[in-house]
């Protein structure tokens, strides 16, 4: 995979890594189908209790998706395999941490909605900048922030592209443990793998406890989504707002020499 993913098992834990830190951790085909590769391995390997998912060291956990994808896939192909990587990560029965680094932005933050645990850096800030893209709300977040953060804050992350703090995060309850930006990366996988000396079976039985009432809900709320924001793919505005977001910037024309 380019080492655009790592992958690392150590004691009950399987650690992915998100290793594009010159495109802020962004979403290409390569790492989400890695991604649910090995989540799909993991879920019957009894040797992996916990899955850590992390952006590594730099100063983003992730950006969302590389706005790439939207040019070099179709639509429908896009919509189904980001639809197949979020039901696999809403619906996965094992435990799953997220050790996030930095920025976590659009799919960046709808995942930590999804996961178990959410261990955050000082420097980590959060946002989903849809309606500035021209796209709807993903990763179950119709169902998962109004029940989560409240109409309001919701209203500001999702029909806004508002931005809340690591402060806010952790307020909120967003993230369960903040720790400072130095440390994050030792801290967080230590709790990862703390949490992978519990017994397995019992790591499981608490965690389908939990979420019984979550499934139905996350399930219906991504499949409505995901028709919703294919229509908006399919939009030849929507592909021509990408172009120029992603066109590189001219460089200035050299001064004359006389």
């Amino acid at each position: 995979m380019d080492n655009d993913l790592l992958i690392n098992r150590e004691k009950g834990v399987l650690s992915l890594t998100l290793n594009r830190p010159t495109k802020k951790n962004a979403l290409n085909g390569n790492i989400s189908r890695g991604i649910l590769n090995e989540l799909l391995k993991a879920k019957n390997d009894n040797s992996i209790k916990v899955i850590y998912i992390t952006g590594g060291t730099g100063d983003f956990f992730s950006s969302g998706n590389d706005f790439n994808n939207f040019l070099e896939q179709n639509p429908e192909e896009l919509a189904n395999s980001a639809k197949n990587l979020i039901l696999t990560i809403a619906n996965y029965p094992k435990v799953i941490v997220a050790g996030v680094n930095g920025g976590a932005i659009g799919f960046g933050l709808t995942l930590l909605l999804l996961v178990d645990f959410v261990l955050i850096s000082d420097n980590s800030f959060f946002m989903v900048p849809f309606i500035q893209t021209n796209q709807s709300p993903e990763g179950g977040s119709t169902f998962t922030f109004p029940n989560f953060f409240g109409k309001s804050l919701s209203s500001h992350l999702l029909m806004n592209g508002g931005t809340i703090s690591a402060d806010d995060a952790k307020r909120t309850g967003l993230a369960s443990h903040l720790f400072e930006k130095e440390t994050h990366s030792k801290e967080a996988y230590n709790y990862a793998l703390k949490l992978a000396e519990y017994p397995l079976n019992l790591l499981m039985k608490f965690k389908q406890i939990i979420i019984r009432n979550f499934n139905e809900d996350i399930n219906k709320a991504v499949e409505y989504e995901m028709s919703e924001i294919q229509k908006l793919w399919e939009d030849p505005k929507f592909k021509d707002i990408i172009s120029k977001m992603i066109k590189p910037k001219s460089k200035p024309s050299p001064k004359a020499k006389f």
